[in-house]
């Protein structure tokens, strides 16, 4: 069953800031990753930032593929829109269509709308 299912990951790469600016990749310890102690967080992945960040189609592309996994997984999704009035939704091929999203003006995703449907 998916929702049993658990990711045993020893090790995984992280993107960390250096010094210089430049982000420098480095191997984690995380232990073991489940469905009940885990939360995929989709952060403001919006159409005005398309033109605006580095990278974007492939920071979408990895986000979508986490995405199928957390759906396989059964595991819960947050997704968020920084005031999607003015910058737009969601982009369409995140996948994400399906999703609640959770609207906010603040830099944080922690909010307590997010609190509220999270529990």
């Amino acid at each position: 069953r998916s929702s049993d299912l658990s990711l045993n990951a020893s090790r995984v790469l992280v993107g960390v800031p250096s010094r210089g600016g430049r982000v420098e990749m480095s191997l984690r310890r995380v232990g073991q990753l489940g469905r009940k102690g885990s939360v995929l967080f989709l952060c403001d992945m919006q159409e005005k930032f398309r033109h605006n960040i580095v990278y974007f189609p492939q920071v979408v592309s990895v986000a979508a593929r986490m995405l199928q996994a957390a759906k396989v997984l059964e595991m819960p999704v947050i997704v968020t829109e920084q005031y999607p009035k003015g910058l737009g939704p969601t982009v369409p091929e995140l996948g994400a269509g399906d999703l609640k999203k959770y609207s906010k003006t603040c830099f944080s995703m922690v909010t307590p709308v997010v609190e509220i449907g999270r529990a």
